[in-house]
């Protein structure tokens, strides 16, 4: 089954990633909310209802971990894009805006 520390740390990571956690696992799981809250402050539960909200509270972390992963190579691609066109043009558009700016004046 799952470790008393294993569980925690999941549900920590759930609350890190989502506002609200217990209505998406009510609204994934359909399970009453009763149930929900009490599998979040560690309550026992009946084993066929841990394990679908288990395997929820997973998926869930697993979907919000691959999203991160995701923006972060996003954030990547635009930073080395930044650096191509500064390498390219000798200057950022940033930089380009701002001297427009100053001839506009």
């Amino acid at each position: 089954m799952y470790s008393r520390k294993d569980f925690k740390k999941q549900i920590e990571m759930l609350y890190i990633y989502y506002k609200e956690p217990a209505r998406e696992l009510i609204k994934r799981s359909k399970l009453t909310k009763p149930t929900v809250y009490k599998f979040l402050k560690g309550g026992v539960l009946r084993s066929y209802n841990q394990d679908t909200l288990m395997e929820q509270v997973i998926a869930m972390n697993e979907e919000a971990l691959a999203k991160r992963k995701a923006l972060q190579e996003r954030a990547q691609r635009v930073v080395q894009l930044e650096l191509e066109l500064e390498g390219a043009n000798g200057c950022t558009a940033i930089r380009y805006a701002a001297r427009k700016n100053q001839q506009g004046k």
